[in-house]
């Protein structure tokens, strides 16, 4: 590895001084080396460490002792291992910490300065000069996804600024090399790969700073799921967060969070070969009827924007095209192209420059024998004059294609894709994006009410406390005796429900503490009866602090909202319709506690369930400002009492636009109560 790295930065024609460490030669290359650290000239710089863990640390107090301010580590072996290799990665960096050298790594492929030509890495490398192209940044916790996000953007003709592997970050984070580039002038996108978000707050912090900059970042995060998330820990030695959670939150923060690596990739060329998303919609020019609706199917799956173009550019599209062609969009503009060359790009010209095209995507079919179907010069053109997004495809996937033709098509402007479907998908991780910015208001959590330990003891007092924060629930009262029980029932009136309070009973029906429906005095005193020996039989030991009647609430829309905090991410808020939606369909919303209530109400919308809210077959519109006041209440009741874990209301019932809402149940987690 050591002499790989050697090779490199000879081939890259470092413009530094070079030495290697070996006892057995006296040079690599033409390379002097010597036989240890030690006998190392003063006034290096920068040390790259290829030996066994077990000689790691002494190798760095070697560094330090010749004034090396920086190291890179390959040695695998630490976190990533268990107990033992985390100790000792531990050491390692508070060694460094004490004796200001900075370590990158361990267990990395190294780092690639391709605009100071400094490859300290033992990747198989050459040379790719930026040549003043706008470049892409990459940095990844795993080396091996560096290198193939590096390889497949180099072949795309996308110049790379700097390439990093950050491996187990014992000593320099993810977020310390977004800090140190966040204002680079070579790099405009940023491609980040992360395994796990170990400074997640740090992490967001970074990501404004980039986008204060003026640049854009696109981020893979592997591990959706459980049995990737135990990969992530393996690779890296740290526990992986929560996927959902951290999803949410970066959600609403100014990057584009892919699935893929096809979409990492795609998005990062889209981005760095055009300028950022306008307003507007997307036009699709096609050579194809059927192409054309293939297309529409994919926009209608993505959720993409067709624009509905005015009237002056379908007048100027007739000009061009035949009499048949239907002027629409997705275009099928016929294979009139055929006749002449520059025509496809003059009708793409004419697409770009209607006020309400964002974007337009050049789709025809494969030009294995030269057929001179893409003459982009004209649509390159006008996209550059509007300063809008451009992007092409053909149809066909592996199909030859004649020579030079990637390269040209790439050299006009904009990305290039062997298929539509992956086109499109990556446009529309761009317009989600961009309406997700356009949609944000101001951010912040509201005041809430501080709670204490016996609001928290159970429902009764938990309800009491909701209704001072302005969210309603039911007529009812805590009661201890059948008669108090009885008396409650007559003053709110039948029907009534019946519950179990105990701080140590969370799941009430699960030991039969719940009785509904209750309809008059002799079926008050049954409910009572059996639900004391439903308890006696299935919470025997548990102690009861009373009961709770409860005024019978009226139908409505079941939601479940809820509130978790995070130790890394902090306070997200869940939304999602209950029973069978919420446990089979997994139909839920989570987001941030401090998004405005435009950016909530918009986080409803994608609800599959949404149009319930909205109204279905003759049933009127859901109150849904009331649902957002209820939202905004619980976030600022997470925000004042730091000692809740879980909140959750289940359900809220929700009644028609205007009659407000209730909550039937809900719970408290605290700290305590964990374990």
């Amino acid at each position: 590895m050591a002499e790989r790295t050697l090779m490199n930065l000879i081939r890259f024609g470092f413009p530094g001084t070079l030495y290697g460490v070996s006892k057995s030669r006296t040079d690599v290359a033409g390379v002097p080396c010597v036989p240890t650290i030690s006998d190392l000239p003063l006034g290096i710089e920068t040390a790259v460490l290829s030996v066994p863990r077990e000689g790691v640390e002494a190798a760095i107090a070697a560094c330090v002792d010749r004034g090396i301010k920086a190291a890179v580590i390959y040695s695998a072996g630490f976190a990533e291992e268990g107990d033992e290799g985390k100790a000792d990665q531990e050491r390692i960096a508070e060694f460094a910490r004490r004796n200001d050298i900075t370590l990158a790594g361990p267990n990395c492929l190294g780092l690639i300065n391709y605009v100071d030509n400094v490859p300290l890495s033992f990747g198989p490398l050459k040379p790719e000069p930026l040549e003043g192209r706008p470049a892409v940044a990459i940095i990844s916790q795993s080396g091996a996804m560096m290198a193939n996000a590096m390889i497949s953007l180099h072949a795309r003709g996308v110049a790379v600024s700097y390439a990093v592997s950050t491996g187990n970050e014992g000593s320099v984070s993810i977020v310390d090399y977004m800090d140190a580039l966040a204002r680079d002038p070579h790099t405009k996108v940023f491609c980040i790969c992360a395994e796990l978000i170990r400074q997640s707050q740090q992490f967001i912090a970074a990501i404004r700073a980039i986008s204060d900059a003026g640049k854009t970042i696109v981020l893979l995060h592997p591990g959706r799921g459980v049995a990737a998330r135990e990969a992530a820990m393996s690779h890296t030695g740290a526990l992986a967060g929560d996927y959902d959670v951290m999803s949410a939150i970066l959600a609403h923060e100014p990057l584009h969070h892919v699935e893929t690596m096809e979409e990492f990739i795609d998005v990062a060329e889209l981005l760095v070969r055009n300028e950022p998303l306008s307003t507007g919609g997307l036009a699709i020019l096609t050579d194809s009827g059927a192409a054309k609706a293939l297309m529409l199917d994919y926009c209608e799956k993505l959720g993409l924007p067709l624009t509905k173009c005015t009237s002056e550019t379908d007048a100027r599209l007739h000009k061009l095209l035949p009499p048949f062609a239907s002027i629409s969009n997705p275009l099928d503009v016929t294979a009139i192209i055929l006749r002449d060359d520059a025509l496809l790009g003059e009708i793409a010209s004419v697409m770009i420059a209607d006020p309400g095209v964002a974007a337009s995507l050049i789709s025809v079919m494969p030009d294995p024998v030269g057929y001179p179907l893409f003459k982009t010069e004209g649509a390159a053109a006008a996209a550059t004059k509007e300063g809008k997004t451009l992007a092409y495809a053909v149809v066909g996937g592996e199909a030859a294609l004649s020579d030079g033709f990637e390269e040209a098509v790439r050299s006009a402007k904009g990305s290039f894709n062997r298929s539509p479907e992956r086109a499109l998908r990556a446009l529309s991780i761009l317009f989600q994006r961009r309406d997700q910015a356009q949609q944000a208001g101001a951010r912040g959590v509201p005041v809430g009410g501080v709670l204490t330990a016996d609001d928290l003891a159970y429902e009764a007092s938990l309800k009491a406390a909701l209704s001072r924060l302005g969210i309603v629930v039911p007529e009812g009262s805590f009661v201890r005796t059948v008669e108090e029980a009885r008396q409650t029932a007559e003053r709110i009136g039948y029907p009534v429900v019946l519950k179990v309070q105990s701080s140590a009973i969370q799941h009430k029906t699960e030991v039969g503490g719940v009785k509904v429906g209750i309809a008059d005095s002799d079926a008050l005193a049954v409910a009572w009866t059996t639900m004391g020996e439903s308890l006696a039989a299935r919470a025997a030991g548990l102690p009861i602090d009373g009961y709770l009647v409860e005024k019978m609430g009226r139908s409505g829309i079941e939601l479940v909202v809820g509130a978790k905090r995070d130790p890394d991410w902090g306070v997200t808020m869940m939304v999602g319709l209950g029973g069978v939606w919420l446990e089979v369909m997994r139909d839920r919303r989570l987001f941030p506690s401090d998004l405005g209530r435009a950016s909530i109400r918009a986080e409803l919308e994608k609800l599959k369930a949404a149009p319930m809210l909205h109204g279905t077959r003759g049933q009127p519109g859901c109150d849904i400002d009331s649902l957002i006041d209820v939202v905004m209440a619980l976030a600022g009741l997470m925000e004042a009492n730091t000692q809740i874990r879980e909140f959750e209301i289940n359900p809220l019932v929700l009644y028609p636009e205007g009659l407000g809402h209730a909550a039937l149940d809900a719970l408290a987690i605290v700290e305590a109560d964990e374990g």
